[in-house]
């Protein structure tokens, strides 16, 4: 049972227990749905957690400390400043900011969890991982929080039905409904474990709180297309399918959490992130028309185009001039640059990846390739020739909390840009090995 889930003891909601700021403004983000989250992110912890923390103490988690930004409301709430107010850092606790600020605030407010835990103020840590929290669940809802265009576009794409003409899509009143509890009961989840440190679940709570973020954006048209056709069924889908991924990074989120302030002694073969593959890190990018057969989209994830823009599992040749394939990595044109910025914070040293073109390039293919860290040129890879062995390129991390990454390719002299098939195979950032294994 030391897995299972004890919803029952966990909770212990008390009939006494209400709503520490019932004045609050209204929420833009979940709403009610704070609460639906938590408590089932809670639900799905081991049962040393709730005793690590204190019943009481996760009570008020899912109960009172599921929307203190929202009652601090810039300064609404001052004695809510503590909790609210990262010193020397502006971000906003509703949004995916940028990635070194974001990283930063993570890392205090683990930081802070833990002191309070640490010297006996369950419920002082408990204000703080709320605050943590709400700032990771209101970047998943179908809200202005997830989507990466505006009211009024969304408005012109969709159109909305002339009853809804003075109704908003993305947030207040008349948005597209937040406030279902669907897509939760009955679904079950093991927490995972984001980091065996602060910096490195700092690094994946930033990372992950963008993926949440984008799982969600994908949903709003859908959800608005239920919405305003009026069919409940593929509305309902969509929100039951963020809320469920928020609720379950919401379980890692806390998870992590707890398992840090034990200081690993619950769990302790629990796996932490290990090896990243970058391209499960890949940053929205909207880059610029290049030469065809990559004209419109310069690189895609896992295949390679060919010069009619088929598509192709990713394949490079070996030392023997062998077509092998390769795992996971990006089909690229060139000439072209794939930015990458994320949190790192010394948990990553190493960068390798292997560089050739595909199999199907043409005789008149031929690609360099360059890395690029935080500006400077790490790695050149001189053109390589259709049919020729792909290289390998290693390149050291700088010891920096953010990374900022550049790919590059750049056509060979006297190249046909249909031949110039660029393949990254396989790009993966090394977990440093001095950290806790």
């Amino acid at each position: 049972m030391n897995r299972r889930k004890h919803g029952s003891y966990i909770l212990m909601v008390s009939a006494a227990a209400g709503l520490l700021f019932a004045a609050a403004p209204p929420a833009f983000g979940w709403g009610a749905g704070h609460k639906w989250i938590r408590q089932w992110a809670v639900q799905q912890q081991p049962q040393w957690v709730a005793e690590h923390f204190g019943a009481t103490n996760v009570d008020a988690l899912c109960q009172k400390y599921t929307s203190l930004q929202d009652a601090y409301a810039g300064g609404r709430s001052p004695a809510l400043a503590k909790y609210c107010v990262i010193p020397d850092v502006r971000v906003s606790l509703h949004d995916v900011n940028p990635v070194e600020p974001t990283f930063t605030a993570v890392r205090w407010y683990l930081d802070r969890i833990q002191a309070e835990l640490a010297a006996g103020n369950g419920d002082e840590a408990m204000k703080y991982l709320g605050v943590l929290c709400h700032w990771n669940e209101d970047p998943g809802s179908l809200s202005a929080h997830s989507s990466p265009v505006s009211e009024q576009l969304l408005r012109e794409l969709i159109p909305p039905r002339d009853d809804q003409q003075n109704k908003n899509y993305l947030f207040g009143a008349g948005s597209i409904g937040n406030e279902r509890n669907v897509g939760l009961d009955g679904l079950s989840y093991q927490p995972r474990l984001l980091g065996k440190d602060i910096a490195e679940a700092a690094v994946q709570i930033t990372h992950h709180q963008e993926l949440v973020r984008r799982h969600s954006a994908g949903l709003i048209v859908s959800a608005l297309l239920g919405h305003v056709e009026n069919d409940e069924d593929r509305l309902n889908r969509a929100i039951a399918s963020a809320l469920s991924c928020t609720a379950r990074h919401i379980a890692d989120v806390i998870y992590t959490v707890a398992w840090l302030t034990a200081n690993g002694e619950k769990d302790a073969d629990a796996k932490g992130p290990g090896d990243q593959r970058l391209t499960e890190w890949l940053s929205p990018t909207h880059g610029s028309m290049i030469p065809h057969p990559y004209y419109v989209r310069p690189y895609i994830i896992n295949q390679s185009m060919d010069a009619s823009r088929k598509l192709h599992p990713l394949a490079l040749f070996d030392s023997n001039r062998q077509a092998q394939p390769v795992a996971f990595g990006m089909g690229m044109g060139a000439p072209y640059t794939l930015p990458f910025t994320f949190a790192n914070g010394g948990v990553y040293d190493r960068m390798t990846v292997r560089v050739g073109l595909h199999p199907t390039a043409g005789a008149e293919g031929k690609v360099g390739f360059v890395v690029r860290l935080n500006g400077i040129e790490a790695a050149k890879v001189e053109p390589i020739a259709a049919g020729e062995p792909a290289q390998v390129i290693d390149v050291a991390l700088p010891e920096t909390d953010v990374v900022q990454l550049q790919l590059q390719t750049f056509a060979g002299e006297g190249s046909a840009s249909l031949a110039n098939l660029a393949v990254w195979g396989e790009p993966l950032l090394h977990r440093c090995e001095s950290r806790n294994p």
